[in-house]
């Protein structure tokens, strides 16, 4: 008997050590948590597939964008705009430079693990001084950021994971103002929704709401005969909308149209669609009900609802609804994105991924509800069951395949057998093309995929653009070392107006067949006349 009490002594002394050695240090613990997790996320995709991190098309494009600014053709100066906000890409820009992090794609994860870190510390914060429970707040951090659909989003060179941190940091700079009412703090929120609506268009709804509060705590203080101190505030409210100021102006300046990032490419939904039964507000709800369902699980939602049951403490309370409403206004813009045609998500996770700075809001509301529920729960075995059922969560995406991790289920479809083909003709490029420009008679969304893949410069490369009733320039033809040409595409209505009707006399005469796949075709420029043009097994190329 004695023996068994010295055991259960020990262990007590043993657990009581580790409480006394945790406490103080549960952020910097949730920190390698959230570390230890992506990177270990990173490293098994990678391994996986190596083009794992650049499945998104557009996170092939953004690192492209990052690059260009260092590594582009010379005649050629980078531009910013006109759809995508500029910040992530310079952000990326110090990494993607780096030919080992770049044509890996783990450019990204150099800035998407650290906002994800610093994202689940932020909300760690948060809740811990709206609940006044560390393990509660713990719980909810790790939940959201242990979530594989933010991990996988977190580890590529999109820009929801700056987004999201910028909203977070933005949010707890707001609860810090709203409870100290110092200066420091609205500057801080001020500042982190600048940086954020430089990111992504969710962010624009959060200046006003800034603008909006400042002002009323200004009012008292204008009344009070403080003026200096209420000009003082609004001053720094109107911070918030610097970052939009300056994307206005510069389109004004480049463009010529404040608005046109709102033009062209912006508006990617056909008139088709918009025109269709899927697009019906009814619909797009329900479709966004089910990704916010999926991605972050019936146990947090139904959690999440209890943080609206009225809180003895009612200045409490309006902080923590202000705050409730500053997490989800990105997610009403993209609603509101979504009515008006400006986005497309549907039902077989299309951009699912919009959905993400939602969790912010659960995250926050989960806390607060489960606060609630585990004070109105006195046994232990109750609120071990509630606990369990939210920690199930990310194990079930993981685990069952007819759910998953939607988010990287969507970017994996857009790698399809075309794409496949473009990775293809990229990887040999380097075998091939020893010196001179490249130039690129295909789909634009092609042309990331090869760039990516072959691991050369960028600045080799030189995009012909054309449209169905253009013809391939004649400097083209006489100046480019090597072509990629898209077989699937009429070539006769591309060629020089010189060229015999029907037929690739023009690419011909001045290029060789290197390299053909499914889709594609490599050409090589001819030796100059006169020259020995050694025989090779690639004539008569199928794509004529």
């Amino acid at each position: 008997m004695n023996a068994f009490a010295d055991d259960n002594t020990n262990r007590a002394q043993w657990g009581e050590r580790i409480r006394i050695f945790i406490r103080g240090k549960e952020q910097y613990l949730l920190a390698l948590l959230l570390f230890f997790a992506a990177t270990t996320a990173g490293v098994v995709l990678h391994h996986s597939d190596k083009y794992s991190l650049y499945y998104f098309g557009d996170a092939a494009s953004h690192i492209i964008k990052a690059r260009e600014f260092t590594d582009s053709q010379p005649h050629e100066i980078p531009i910013v705009g006109t759809v995508w906000l500029p910040l992530p890409h310079f952000l990326l820009l110090p990494f993607a430079s780096i030919d080992n992090l770049f044509f890996s794609g783990i450019a990204g994860s150099f800035i998407g693990i650290p906002c994800l870190v610093g994202t689940g510390v932020l909300l760690f914060l948060i809740l811990r001084s709206i609940t006044g429970s560390v393990p509660v707040a713990f719980l909810m951090a790790s939940l959201y950021g242990l979530n594989p659909n933010v991990v996988y989003i977190s580890l590529t060179p999109m820009d929801e994971p700056t987004l999201i941190f910028f909203v977070a940091l933005a949010g707890y700079a707001l609860y810090r103002w709203l409870t100290t009412e110092s200066a420091l703090w609205l500057f801080s929120c001020a500042a982190a929704v600048m940086l954020a609506t430089l990111c992504r268009y969710e962010a624009w709804l959060l200046a006003p709401l800034v603008l909006f509060t400042g002002t009323l705590k200004a009012l008292p203080q204008w009344r009070e005969s403080q003026r200096g101190k209420a000009i003082g505030t609004v001053a720094i409210a109107i911070i918030s909308f610097a970052g939009i100021a300056l994307w206005l102006s510069w389109h004004a300046i480049a463009f010529g149209n404040p608005f046109k990032f709102t033009m062209g490419t912006y508006s990617v939904l056909s008139t088709v669609y918009r025109g269709s039964e899927e697009h019906l507000p009814f619909n797009i709800l329900v479709t966004f009900s089910r990704a916010i369902f999926i991605i972050f699980g019936p146990a947090l939602l139904i959690i999440a609802t209890a943080a609206f049951v009225p809180l003895r403490r009612r200045d409490a309370h309006r902080k923590t609804i202000l705050l409730l409403v500053f997490f989800i206004l990105p997610m009403l813009f993209t609603l509101a994105a979504a009515f008006a045609g400006y986005i497309g998500v549907d039902e077989w996770w299309w951009n699912w991924r919009y959905v993400l700075t939602f969790g912010l809001f659960l995250a926050v509301a989960g806390g607060t509800g489960l606060l609630e529920i585990v004070n109105r729960m006195p046994a232990a075995w109750g609120r071990s069951i509630v606990v369990g059922a939210l920690l199930a969560t990310p194990l079930v995406q993981l685990a069952t395949p007819s759910i998953g991790v939607v988010v990287y289920k969507d970017a994996a479809k857009c790698i399809d057998a075309t794409v496949r083909d473009a990775i293809t003709v990229g990887e040999h490029l380097p075998g091939v093309c020893k010196s001179g420009s490249i130039g690129f008679i295909i789909d634009e969304n092609y042309i990331i995929r090869i760039e990516i893949a072959s691991g050369l410069p960028l600045k080799r490369f030189r995009i012909i653009h054309f449209s169905a009733g253009q013809k391939i320039p004649d400097s083209t033809l006489r100046s480019e070392q090597y072509l990629v040409v898209q077989k699937n595409q009429p070539l006769a209505s591309q060629l020089p107006a010189s060229s015999s009707p029907g037929g690739n006399t023009a690419l011909l005469e001045n290029f060789r067949l290197r390299f053909e796949s499914t889709c594609f075709a490599l050409l090589e420029r001819k030796p100059a006349t006169g020259s020995i043009d050694h025989p090779t097994s690639d004539s008569n190329p199928s794509y004529r």
